[in-house]
Order: C-alpha cells, then structure tokens, then sequence
C-alpha cells in the first residue's frame, strides 16, 4: 500500500534545536516547518501528506491512530487508503 502510493519521508524535528544557538540550524528549522505548513501546531509526531509537487495536501495528527504503545494498524491503513493519489484525484 505504501510503496505503491507514497514515497515515505521520516523528518525528525526537534523544537529544541529550533532554540539553538547556531544560527544555521534555527533557520534550517524554521525553513522546514514554514514548508511543511507549520505542522508542529498540531503536536508529534504528525504525518503529512504531499501531492507530487510538494505541496502540501493534509497534516494528521498522530494521536488519533495511535492505540496503546503504538499505531492501530487498522487506522492507519484507511488514513492512508483515504491520502493515496487516486482517492485525493491526483
């Protein structure tokens, strides 16, 4: 399912190093997230659905698939079946 609709990134973003004192990597953070729609408003982790231009489509806060220690496997399947490109007409 994955492999087949997405190409899939893991971003670790660490508000703390947005704090840094090097000047480069709070502008390296605050370039990302300014990219990524500012999807730290909704916590982390999220996932963030892109089209195939980048740009981005939906932000999904994480909790509402997580059961327990991890993810509902079920959850997460139909969140993703719902963003592939032939569900959102891409």
């Amino acid at each position: 399912m994955i492999g087949d609709n997405f190409v899939y990134i893991h971003v670790n973003y660490n508000p703390r190093m947005a704090k840094s004192k090097d000047e480069a990597v709070v502008k390296q953070a605050n370039a990302l997230m300014k990219r990524l729609d500012n999807a730290g408003r909704f916590g982390y982790p999220v996932f963030i659905v892109l089209d195939k231009g980048g740009k981005v489509l939906h932000i999904q806060d994480s909790s509402f698939l997580e059961e327990g220690e991890g993810y509902n496997k079920d959850k997460v399947l139909r969140f993703f079946k719902n963003w592939t490109p032939k569900a959102v007409g891409k």
